[in-house]
């Protein structure tokens, strides 16, 4: 018997299809997706759900996709994940093609892990896409390198807001700003947290770590540590600008700043150059570390280490690397703006990115004050420990059973927000 009294043998399979074309980026949108579909495919084992995960590369490139799970490659000229960049676009063949193969599966629900890779399709299928923030709109400067790239991504998001049945966001900050923005009713909005990976904990300070910081020129070294995009929104010049000032403090003048991201081959706009001029007009160049993409079994080691984990940014739609800090132990500084306050909760310190020096005071309180930081670093873990993958896939789940039932069986959705300290 299922779970609602019929009999699972006498369903008719869902057919779900889901937009594996972001499965390959580094940064949060493909770590969201693979993290998410993940637990959604270990809590359908057994169902009578059938998926089918769209793909526009190389199937050799996936790991951790189940048996089970059907895959449908689309040929294009290029993948989404490379082509949909802020100084590029996909092309009208490759849309067409991916729109029509999505189409022709005559899939019941067609789930797309972020708007970044959506499509238009046509057919009776239902529609659920995950618009992860507002920052575009918020700060289209900082995003877009052009008025031509922030006006295809205007074009993209309206035609996704237009065919979604379902919009899914990753915070209760996010769901307000989706409403605030596009005006969409909050019963069409649903809230799916995310959380850290398993593999992000505290670890003892041993051999193995040595071995890593040492690799990384870290080892015996006192550090701030960021972790994220080298994006203009991040707000980086602020943290380079308040790491100077720390500097000039003598129980501080040793520490060193490591920023952790791709700053060579990710797609999204960068600030890396800027950064480079700034962190030279301090005379900061043996000081600040840009180390590129660290795989996680090396970050965890970064995370652990550092004295104080820093996220600067002007908005974040959920700030991922605050979550897999704080399961590390590491001592956040964070700003007060988007999800952050929700997400840390009183297990960080906040600060004002609008007002200057905040940031640089909130930096020299944490790395000069022993007891808030041995606070922090117990406080940390239990709060990252609220966040499950799990509850993010059961939500999820249920909301695409929701979309295709009868409307006498239909519920309305419930947000499932994080506390938050607002």
């Amino acid at each position: 018997m299922g779970a609602d009294g019929t009999l699972g043998a006498a369903r008719v399979p869902l057919r779900v299809g889901i937009d594996g074309t972001c499965w390959l980026n580094r940064r949060g949108y493909g770590r969201f997706a693979r993290r998410l579909l993940g637990a959604l495919w270990a809590q359908s084992a057994g169902t009578d759900i059938a998926y089918t995960l769209v793909i526009d590369f190389d199937p050799t490139q996936l790991t951790d996709v189940p048996r089970d799970v059907a895959l449908l490659r689309v040929d294009t000229a290029r993948p989404a994940a490379r082509a949909a960049a802020a100084d590029g676009r996909r092309s009208l063949r490759d849309l067409w093609r991916t729109s029509r193969a999505i189409s022709a599966a005559r899939f019941d629900v067609v789930f797309f892990p972020t708007a970044y890779t959506f499509v238009p399709i046509s057919g009776p299928a239902k529609v659920a896409v995950v618009i992860h923030d507002v920052i575009a709109e918020a700060f289209p400067e900082h995003v877009f390198p052009t008025r031509r790239a922030a006006w295809l991504w205007r074009l993209k998001l309206l035609a996704a807001r237009r065919q979604a049945d379902l919009v899914m966001t990753v915070s209760a900050a996010s769901k307000r700003g989706i409403i605030e923005r596009f005006g969409i009713s909050p019963d069409r909005i649903m809230v799916v947290s995310e959380a850290a990976d398993p593999c992000f904990r505290t670890l003892p300070h041993d051999a193995a770590m040595q071995q890593v910081l040492a690799r990384w020129g870290l080892e015996g070294v006192r550090f701030l540590l960021y972790v994220g995009g080298i994006s203009p929104h991040k707000n980086l010049g602020a943290l380079v600008a308040a790491f100077a000032a720390l500097r000039k403090q003598p129980e501080c003048a040793d520490y060193r700043l490591v920023l952790v991201g791709d700053y060579a081959g990710d797609v999204f706009y960068s600030a890396y150059d800027g950064l480079r001029r700034q962190i030279a007009q301090h005379g900061l160049e043996d000081a600040v570390r840009f180390t590129g993409y660290v795989p996680d079994e090396e970050l965890v080691y970064l995370y652990n280490a550092a004295e104080v984990f820093v996220l600067p940014s002007l908005l974040e739609g959920f700030g991922l690397p605050v979550v897999e800090a704080m399961a590390c132990g590491a001592p956040v500084v964070a700003s007060a703006r988007g999800a952050l306050p929700e997400v840390l909760g009183t297990a960080g310190v906040l600060f004002d990115p609008q007002r200057p020096g905040e940031l640089h005071a909130a930096v020299q309180r944490v790395c000069t004050d022993l007891r808030l930081r041995h606070h922090l670093r117990q406080a940390g873990p239990r709060r990252a420990a609220e966040f499950s993958w799990q509850r993010a896939a059961a939500d999820t789940l249920s909301a695409l059973r929701h979309l295709t039932a009868p409307p006498s069986q239909a519920i309305q959705h419930t947000a499932v927000e994080t506390e938050t300290t607002e």
